[in-house]
């Protein structure tokens, strides 16, 4: 699994109050979570997570679609940007081609004269 989906599925474990000693990976990414706003933690006197709650704007951020859908929308986003560079050099290319044959005939034309 990427990040994105190990921090959404943290994050679907703590909104199903597991405790935090049974959520995998959770030390890796509740920082992250922390301090996106999405978690909150209490701790113990070592710093240790006592217990991990989602906070009314992670509830919000999981029901939408969470970390993945930020993924979805960035993979759109890419190769929408791509489908418009690659129009744009093939426009381009085009227009030199038409552009080139233009000045070809115009010049091939007055050669007789």
């Amino acid at each position: 699994m990427n990040n994105n989906k190990e921090k959404d599925r943290i994050l679907a474990e703590i909104k199903a109050f597991k405790k935090p000693c049974k959520i995998a990976d959770l030390s890796k990414y509740l920082f992250d979570l922390e301090r996106d706003g999405y978690v909150k933690v209490w701790r113990n006197e070592q710093s240790h997570p006592i217990t991990v709650r989602l906070t009314p704007q992670g509830n919000a951020f999981l029901e939408s679609g969470g970390y993945a859908n930020i993924d979805r929308k960035y993979r759109n986003g890419c190769s929408r940007k791509l489908i418009v560079i690659v129009l744009s050099w093939i426009f381009g290319i085009v227009a030199t081609v038409i552009g080139g044959w233009i000045v070809w005939k115009l010049t091939s034309s007055t050669e007789g004269l």
